[in-house]
């Protein structure tokens, strides 16, 4: 009977050419633990779950998550962790074996629960289930939860698998044969003996298919036959006989998975159909099939041996994928698609770059080829670019690379090869970029631009006669509506009116919105809308009424990727581009992308280049070529009708923290996606809700989402993740919606969640309950102690402003102080210049011994001033140290002795005793020295006579310690923690030995100076006992080193006397004169000098200082200096820096800032002695800076020194003739002005009639004022300075140019005769040409 049947199966059985299946993957890269798949399931929520041989996973369409580490079996304990059947319930539970042991996982409670062990098979039948165990078969109570036993099989032989038909009859698998029930009765009856039975599996016609280990397959059919079908050489035949699998699709065909391949069963058509490993993209990832599942959606889930899940829709595949195989009459013969058309019997004509044309019979399926071979009747070259039909005349019209264009006669299956006919074309139109027909000509653009093919003979001329063909180069064009031609090239696209071509139009890349990237496709719409793609900014739209192009990108949403190739309308008028990355839908109306396909992950094929054409047939079939095959779609299969899937939230993160059910929280009671109200606290608040589809049918890429919630966002919010996080929400009461964001008028699923956030205890009714009694008890205690509150402030508020004033009046001193430090210089500088005057004079010995004393002192008063500048700066934080090594015990004798004359007057037993004879100590002696002196003058000041006061030095290892002894009247113990605040005078000071005046700010200013060389200084003192003054400084330099306000002197510096102010005897004035011959001027006029000074004294003092050597000009303020140094042109100028109307140092950068005075020299006086004064002078452009009072020799020598080596420099320049006149620029502005005449000279060296007028008039000054300032700059008139410059450019001729003779030389030097040059020459450098060549030469 079998025999029969498989006789009959095979006698009407036709090899079937199966459509190729694109499988799509998912493999350890995607998550899944091992690639051995045994089991497949989709739960209730639609996810999918893999059983393998290690463990078992969960699918949910966004990633797959191991579930291995949740369960363990009873005795804590899994050896085996293969899963080799997975089912469930439609109340949530999921069943499955993991080795031998029965799990059970409670999908609403996240939870596996160990049921059973030694467990051989597993299996649902009408929603229960039944497993069995050895030879036993036992049933789940769904409503006690709980295993019942249901009874055992007479065969001692291990159960395989179990079914239950239609009849309710029970089918049992063993290893031993095949049984079912008869009746209701326990009997059993043997169908198929001594088989290894696999599988069973019940099909909707109730058919019962048996798989079977290695013996084939058996199908027992509903009226009680059997047919058994095996493996064999026919195709139409199982391709292995060991069935692991069995499956039914929703079209009734039933799906085998065997050892060797993916059958396919068709039982209208009886016919199998198989599918394997080849080795190409879409197909199986392995051969051998351990398990099969189709899904609520139609897709069929294969798992495979080693090649983990493959998948595609069973129901209804969106692509038809056709791949490259030559020797498949179903398959391209080239895998790189250009360019297609389609003819009057709908076949489809297809280019290809590199296999030539090719034609798909798109009744049969079946691909033609047409190929360039040797032969007459074939095309040239197989690298087809474009390609276009004429359905008037059956013919199609093709362009090739190399090849030319090329025409063939569909009805006559001829070829015409134009690049054949010599004649005809005379340019060897070899390389067709695009065509077009139009009317009665084929247009086309080559290398050569734009030519016409008459249809009728043959002829191809340019297309606009006599027009420049280079003019338009392009490499795609169209013809609009209008009857406009548009021509693309890479950097811009021309439009050209075809019966005006002279109004043609040029739009550049970066012109008109156009963008800069290069242009790869342009296309017409049927709305007459133009659109063209580019090659890194998307595509544009043409708006005619503006005239400028409208972007869509990837960067907006609009597209997959900015790089487009190929432009297309759909049938519901939707844009197809495709790109490097897939293809797009753009709906123009809502100017959105409602549907993408990505190669990465929906489409069939690895690569879209720039080439590969779009094309939609007559019928809205739409294909799309590619760099590996091509596929065909209809618009309306990405349209989901199927709802059979679920929208759920799929995990939540509270805090950064995984809520599950199963946790320790009491936050989830079942799974997100069972949770319709989330009620948090306060401080959860930071949310993070995952979701996920179980629609594998739509594109990851087009699964575009919304969100809102609902007391927070005012608008839905559309996203591409499935992940959504709010952070930081304040109590309430909020609703989470996600929706899918429907294709058209799909309106897709929405599942919502409620959440409350719960406020804070503080917040809570009670909370404010007690807030109320709170404040009304807070506001009695405020009412009783308000007005002592305000007593107390009152009283805060007086000291405050006590103290405020004496803050103020403490800066107000010191700010005394330093001005009238500043005023006492001007003062003094006038005693010390009329002191050396009279010491000048010649007058007694005894009266010059006073005098000197009394110049001796005045420098005293000047440390005195500084002192008092010195203490600004240290209230003021800007004081700096110049540390250096130096010995103290002579700088501690040298002030010992200035007080050896006052105790010898008050009768004090004074005494110096130093422990060492030599200690070294990095100080800044001249800051040290006010501190002890200081010290003497209290000590002196407070101890009364037949007393003693001593001076005590000593060092150790780390420190050196300085003593101020004295037995005086002591200090008061309540005075001693404030004997070194500023301005504090101690109690006793009535008592002191002497009745001076004292601001309380030497102590202080003494503890500053310690304080800066990182020292201490402290007191000890009793009543009527004395005091001591103890200082301690540091050994070495190491604490300096990272101060930013002290300065190390590495180099040893000698200790300057303590009378620093002591001068040498003052020569006397007249010998002056004897120093300084080179002053006098040849006209016996003496130099002009400028003094402006606003203190009158000190103004007539200089005046008298200056005028023997001088002619001296006054000014009283820097106003009035400025304008006679403009008038007057002083060769040197003496300026105060503090003055009424306008300061020296501003006046000084006028001067130094102007190009008729910049070159006068400019010496300031100030009482400003500190460095950073003195720097300000100097970087105003003072040549000199000298600080009150100043010692008048030196004063009047530094004016002597400018002057002096500003004319030895002019001598020097006029007599050396290498010397260049860069050597007279004293500045930057002189330097300028010397390389601009320099230029000049240069330019008119050889004209004789060059003259004065000439160089004022290009150096943009007066005649007068050029005069001037060449004389006091150069010391020469103009006409000699030019005069000397020529010289000396003679003398560089002479001497490195020897060719050039006399004559030569004198007229390129715009000399009259070499007679005159010769004289000049002679008279400049007392030598004449020739020997000075011959000198020089030698």
């Amino acid at each position: 009977m079998i025999r029969f049947f498989l006789s009959i199966i095979f006698l009407f059985s036709v090899i079937t050419i199966a459509h190729p299946v694109y499988f799509n993957h998912l493999g350890v890269k995607d998550g899944l633990p091992q690639l051995s798949v045994h089991a497949i399931y989709q739960d209730e929520l639609g996810r999918l779950w893999f059983g393998t041989q290690e463990g078992i996973s969960v699918y949910n369409g966004e990633k797959i998550t191991n579930q291995t580490s949740h369960f363990q079996s009873a005795d804590g304990s899994i050896n085996d962790y293969t899963v080799n059947n997975i089912t469930g319930t439609s109340e949530g539970d999921v069943f499955f074996l993991i080795g031998n042991l029965l799990v059970r996982y409670d999908l609403r409670k996240d939870h596996f629960h160990a049921l059973k062990e030694n467990v051989s098979s597993l299996q649902k039948i009408r929603n229960k289930i039944y497993f069995s165990s050895s030879d036993s078969i036992f049933l789940w109570d769904l409503q006690n939860r709980e295993i019942t036993f249901q009874r055992t099989i007479p065969i001692k032989s291990t159960i395989t698998s179990i079914g239950k038909d239609y009849q309710e009859r029970l089918w049992i698998g063993t290893k031993r044969g095949l049984y079912v029930t008869i009746g209701q009765t326990e009997d059993m009856q043997c169908v198929i003996p001594d088989e290894d039975i696999s599988t069973i599996f019940e099909s909707s016609n109730h058919d019962i298919w048996i798989g079977t280990r290695l013996n084939g397959l058996y199908c027992y059919s509903r009226d009680n036959k059997l047919i058994r079908f095996v493996s064999s050489n026919n195709s139409n035949s199982i391709s292995h006989n060991y069935i692991r699998a069995i499956a039914e699709d929703g079209s009734g065909n039933i799906w085998i998975g065997t050892f060797y391949g993916l059958n396919k069963y068709d039982p209208v058509k009886n016919r199998f159909s198989s599918y394997e490993k080849n080795h190409k993209r879409g197909d199986l990832s392995h051969s051998s099939i351990l398990s099969l599942f189709i899904d609520k959606q139609g897709i069929l889930w294969v798992g495979t041996y080693y090649g983990g899940i493959n998948y595609f829709n069973s129901q209804k595949n969106p692509f038809n994928y056709y791949s490259d195989d030559p020797v498949r009459k179903e398959c391209l013969n080239f895998p790189f698609i250009g360019q297609m058309v389609e003819d009057n019997n709908n076949d489809l004509w297809i280019c290809t770059d590199g296999g030539g044309l090719n034609k798909l019979d798109r009744k049969t399926g079946l691909f033609s080829y047409y190929t360039a071979s040797k032969t007459g009747d074939s095309i040239r070259h197989n690298n087809l670019k474009c390609i276009d039909y004429d359905p008037e005349s059956n013919q199609l019209y093709i362009g090739t690379y190399t090849g030319g264009l090329c025409r063939l006669d569909l009805n006559k299956r001829i070829f015409h090869n134009y690049i054949d006919n010599a004649s005809s074309l005379p340019d060897k139109h070899v390389n067709i970029s695009w065509l077009k027909i139009y009317k009665n000509y084929v247009i086309f653009v080559d290398d050569n631009g734009l030519f016409k093919l008459n249809k009728k003979t043959d002829e191809i001329t340019p297309l606009f006669q006599g027009s420049d063909r280079t003019l338009f180069f392009g490499n795609q064009f169209i013809v609009d509506s209008k009857e406009n031609l548009w021509l693309i090239h890479f950097t811009g696209v021309t439009r050209i009116p075809l019966r005006n071509p002279s109004e043609k139009k040029t739009f550049h890349t970066g012109e008109k919105g156009l963008g800069t990237a290069n242009l790869s496709f342009i296309t017409e719409i049927s709305s007459n809308r133009i659109f063209i793609a580019t090659s890194g900014n998307g595509i544009f739209l043409y708006n005619e009424k503006e005239d400028v192009f409208q972007n869509y990108n990837a960067q907006n949403g609009y597209l997959l990727s900015d790089f487009c190739y190929s432009i297309t309308e759909s049938p519901d008028r939707n844009l197809i581009i495709s790109c490097n990355k897939g293809i797009s839908f753009l709906n123009l109306e809502k100017q959105e992308q409602f549907f993408s396909a990505s190669i990465e992950k929906d489409l069939p094929f690895s690569a879209i280049n720039s080439g590969c054409g779009i094309y939609k047939c007559k019928n809205n079939e739409i294909f799309i070529g590619s760099a590996d095959g091509m596929i065909s779609f209809w618009e309306s299969d990405f349209i989901c009708t199927n709802t059979n899937y679920n929208l759920y939230f799929s995990s939540l993160s509270i805090n950064h923290k995984n809520i599950t059910p199963a946790g320790h929280t009491d936050i989830l009671t079942t799974i997100p996606a069972y949770t319709s109200q989330l009620t948090l606290s306060h401080n959860q608040n930071n949310l993070i809700v995952e979701f996920a589809s179980s629609n594998y049918l739509r594109s990851n890429n087009s699964s575009v989402y919304e969100y809102k919630l609902e007391g927070f966002d005012s608008q839905w919010i559309p996203t591409h993740n499935t992940h959504i996080s709010y952070t930081n929400l304040s109590p309430g009461k909020y609703a989470l919606y996600i929706r899918e964001k429907g294709l058209n008028t799909d309106p897709g699923k929405e599942i919502q969640m409620s959440i409350t956030i719960l406020p804070p205890f503080y917040r809570t009714p009670i909370a404010w309950t007690l807030y109320i009694v709170l404040f009304t008890g807070s506001f009695y205690i405020f009412v009783l102690f308000r007005q002592r509150q305000v007593r107390l402030n009152t009283s805060l508020e007086y000291e405050r402003k006590e103290k405020e004033y004496i803050t103020n009046l403490n800066k107000a001193k010191s700010s005394f102080f330093a001005n009238i430090s500043h005023e006492f210089r001007t003062p003094l500088s006038i005693i010390v210049s009329q002191i050396e005057i009279l010491l000048n004079n010649n007058i007694s010995l005894s009266v010059r011994q006073r005098i000197y004393k009394i110049y001796q002192i005045t420098f005293q008063m000047q440390d005195l001033i500084n002192e008092l500048l010195d203490f600004q700066k240290l209230e003021q934080k800007q004081a700096k140290l110049s540390v250096s090594r130096q010995n103290l015990i002579p700088f501690l004798h040298d002030i010992y002795i200035l007080f050896e004359e006052k105790a010898l007057v008050n009768q004090i037993r004074y005494s110096f005793s130093p422990q060492k004879e030599f200690i070294e100590c990095w100080v800044d002696l001249r800051q040290l020295k006010k501190v002890i002196i200081n010290l003497l003058s209290n000590a002196f000041k407070f101890t009364p006579s037949q007393r003693s006061i001593e001076l005590f030095v000593d060092s150790n290892d780390n420190n050196i310690i300085i003593k101020v002894i004295d037995n005086g009247i002591g200090i008061d113990k309540k005075d001693l923690a404030n004997i070194f605040e500023r301005y504090y005078q101690v109690s006793n000071n009535i008592f002191s030995s002497s009745k001076e005046f004292s601001t309380g700010l030497g102590l202080s200013l003494c503890k500053e100076i310690v304080g800066l060389h990182h020292g201490t200084i402290q007191v000890e003192s009793k009543l009527d006992y004395g005091s001591i003054f103890i200082i301690t400084l540091q050994t070495g330099k190491s604490h300096f080193e990272q101060d930013p306000n002290v300065e190390i002197e590495e180099s040893d510096v000698s200790p300057s006397p303590v009378h620093e102010y002591v001068v040498e005897t003052p020569m006397f004035m007249d010998n002056l004169h004897k120093t300084d011959s080179l002053l006098e001027k040849k006209n016996d006029e003496p130099y002009k000098i400028l003094i402006v000074e606003d203190n009158a004294d000190l103004l007539d003092t200089l005046t008298g200082i200056f005028s023997p050597f001088y002619h001296v000009l006054q000014a009283h303020d820097g106003v009035e200096g400025l304008n006679i140094a403009h008038e007057e042109k002083p060769d040197i100028i003496v300026s105060d820096i503090m003055m009424p109307k306008m300061n020296g140092d501003q006046m000084c950068l006028k001067l130094k800032q102007h190009i008729e005075t910049c070159h006068i020299p400019i010496v300031l006086l100030t009482a400003l002695s500190s460095n950073e004064n003195n720097i300000n002078g100097l970087l105003k452009g003072a040549d000199d800076y000298i600080t009150k009072p100043f010692n008048t020799k030196i004063l009047i020598i530094k004016c002597n020194n400018l002057i002096r080596n500003r004319l030895l420099l002019q001598q020097k320049y006029q007599n050396e003739p290498a010397s260049t006149m860069q050597l007279l620029a004293c500045n930057e502005t002189d330097k300028l002005f010397l390389q601009k005449i320099e230029t000049i000279i240069e330019s008119h060296l050889d004209d004789t009639v060059f003259s004065i007028d000439r160089l004022a008039e290009e150096i943009a000054i007066s005649r007068r004022s050029l005069y001037n300032k060449f004389k006091q700059l150069t010391g020469m008139t103009p006409n000699d300075f030019i005069l000397n410059y020529k010289l000396k450019k003679a003398a560089f001729l002479l001497t490195n140019d020897i060719n050039l003779s006399i004559g030569e030389i004198s007229d390129r030097l715009g000399f009259g005769s070499p007679r005159y040059f010769s004289r000049c020459f002679k008279n400049q450098f007392d030598i004449s040409p020739m020997d000075y060549r011959n000198n020089g030469s030698k």
